[in-house]
């Protein structure tokens, strides 16, 4: 994990300095990133949690002081969590796609926010909305997006919906959404990107 941190410090720096110059790919891989940083972090966290739940209610003597260390490991995590995902929002703040590519830059940047956010809605629900409001914004400007990309927003808001509101109905009815984009995708660049996203959301709709 500190290796991977290393990494993504790297990533960020170069990414920063240079996103203007970032082609269709590179901001694939740059989502990729963001999902794998902080979705680890985010995980962490889950697991993190309900060990303290399971020690809270136990009944060993020593259980105050285990669920001191659980709740310093929580602290540290959030922390790494918040640096992470502020470095990512000052990251594509950056992003001005130029000519043509304009409004696909535009409604890509909403998608990352919404997917930051996404994952810090589980350590802040106050963020709920930031993640909604950011997808809407995506979901807007993808008319003119590639299909891939507007694909990858209904699963990720359908994760959302799934795992932060904990609203089944509303996940599977942006799941169908999602699947009903992908006849249309071209079969070039788009359709690994919206099948990336299908097959990691998988469990929206199932």
């Amino acid at each position: 994990m500190l290796c991977q941190m290393h990494s993504w410090n790297r990533l960020l720096e170069l990414g920063c300095s240079e996103f203007q110059q970032w082609n269709r790919q590179e901001r694939a891989l740059f989502s990729d990133a963001v999902r794998n940083v902080l979705g680890r972090l985010r995980t962490a966290y889950r697991l993190q949690r309900k060990v303290k739940v399971n020690k809270q209610k136990s009944r060993h003597e020593h259980k105050d002081i285990a669920v001191e260390v659980v709740e310093e490991f929580m602290e540290k995590t959030r922390e790494d969590f918040l640096i992470a995902a502020e470095r990512v929002l000052r990251c594509v703040d950056r992003a001005d796609g130029t000519g043509s590519d304009r409004n696909e830059v535009a409604c890509w940047v909403d998608k990352i926010r919404g997917d930051v956010y996404r994952y810090w809605a589980e350590l802040d629900r106050s963020k709920a909305s930031d993640c909604v409001e950011a997808y809407e914004a995506a979901l807007d400007k993808s008319n003119e997006a590639p299909l891939g990309l507007r694909s990858s927003i209904y699963c990720n808001l359908g994760c959302f919906y799934a795992e932060v509101e904990k609203d089944k109905a509303k996940a599977q009815q942006l799941a169908h959404q999602a699947l009903n984009n992908y006849p249309q995708i071209p079969r070039e660049y788009d359709e690994p990107i919206a099948m990336a996203a299908l097959n990691h959301n998988r469990t929206v709709w199932a």
